[in-house]
């Protein structure tokens, strides 16, 4: 097995011995990083987060490079977000987009919350005159958005 130094040099291992002795131990998440250093004495050692659980849906920002235009809007997984930017390139030959994500939820009430959320904060749909979107619908109307939590009015 080959490991990488704090410096990128390949070291490899040259053996394993079992260890075995009864000390305090805490676990550290550090937010944003899956993988961090840390110091023992004067050693660096690359440690690793446990992979979080991450809701499926996706909510996105796709951003005309040229126009500027923006599009908020949701896919129900990763694979179709993935498929969501495919679709948009075919459709859309002589345009590009740049894609980002804006938050995770889980598919159904949660996801549609989060992406009218979104729309909200950009003023909503298209029709709205102080809109920076070129969405044409609002994802839910005002008493279901309420009800299912959403907190986000037009701006």
């Amino acid at each position: 097995m080959t490991l990488r130094t704090d410096e990128g040099h390949a070291v490899s291992l040259s053996g394993v011995r079992v260890y075995e002795v009864g000390r305090t131990t805490y676990n550290l998440t550090v937010a944003g990083l899956h993988t961090y250093y840390v110091l023992a004495g004067n050693t660096p050692v690359l440690v690793q987060n446990s992979t979080p659980s991450v809701p499926d849906g996706v909510i996105y920002l796709r951003t005309g490079v040229v126009t500027g235009e923006d599009y908020v809007g949701q896919a129900k997984s990763w694979d179709r977000y993935v498929v969501r930017q495919a679709k948009c390139a075919r459709d859309y030959p002589n345009s590009a987009f740049a894609f980002e994500v804006l938050g995770r939820a889980a598919p159904g009430r949660d996801l549609d919350v989060l992406e009218e959320s979104w729309m909200r904060a950009g003023g909503g749909k298209a029709s709205v005159p102080s809109s920076v979107l070129t969405n044409k619908r609002v994802q839910t109307c005002e008493a279901r958005y309420r009800a299912a939590g959403g907190t986000v009015s037009c701006s």
